[in-house]
């Protein structure tokens, strides 16, 4: 089973909203390092490695296991359905993603993913947590962060940590929504 199919069958994230992420994952530069932040039921982790096979994907999510809420088991088990298993550069990573992005040691990261915490103060703490992993060193590489659930009912949180931060404090470039994911070019937007 794809990342469509998991989308269908449990629509964490719709199929617009997968087809976008495999198009923004086509735009990073060879060998990318992409982080992924909330397993739901393993659609993103899924939609990432089939558009980039050649990617380390690490996959952050509080929960270890498999649950209903999403987990590492469960993305585990779409990559084991999926026959992807042990095939990519893929690297589970369990526990508080904004801890995680504070003491990251495994060096620049190209694409950050946000589908975690959607509470404002989880939210913001992603973005603060993981947005200097993208702009640590200035590598010529292109770099995205992009969220889920932005602009979704069920979660206003988002869209204030989105505007508050990224927009008016960072001044990042929109690339473009689809659905409820938006992503930005990870670097300063500047007149020129």
């Amino acid at each position: 089973m794809g990342a469509i199919e998991l989308s269908r069958a449990f629509g964490f994230l719709g199929e617009d909203e997968v087809g976008y992420l495999k198009e923004l994952a086509k735009y990073l530069d060879p060998n990318p390092v992409i982080v992924n932040i909330g397993s739901g039921t393993g659609t993103s982790v899924l939609a990432l490695l089939e558009s980039r096979g050649d990617a380390r994907l690490y996959n952050v999510d509080i929960e270890c296991g498999v649950s209903p809420f999403g987990g590492l088991g469960n993305a585990e088990v779409a990559l084991r359905d999926a026959d992807m298993w042990g095939k990519f550069s893929y690297y589970p990573v369990c526990g508080d993603s904004k801890v995680v992005g504070n003491t990251w040691t495994n060096g620049i990261v190209d694409f950050v993913f946000i589908d975690g915490d959607h509470s404002r103060a989880g939210c913001e703490g992603d973005i603060r947590a993981w947005y200097p992993r993208l702009i640590f060193e200035r590598d010529g590489r292109k770099k995205i962060l992009a969220l889920h659930d932005f602009s979704s009912e069920f979660w206003p949180d988002v869209i204030n940590a989105v505007d508050e931060v990224i927009v008016k404090e960072y001044r990042l470039k929109l690339i473009d929504k689809v659905d409820t994911v938006i992503a930005f070019w990870a670097e300063a937007y500047r007149e020129d």
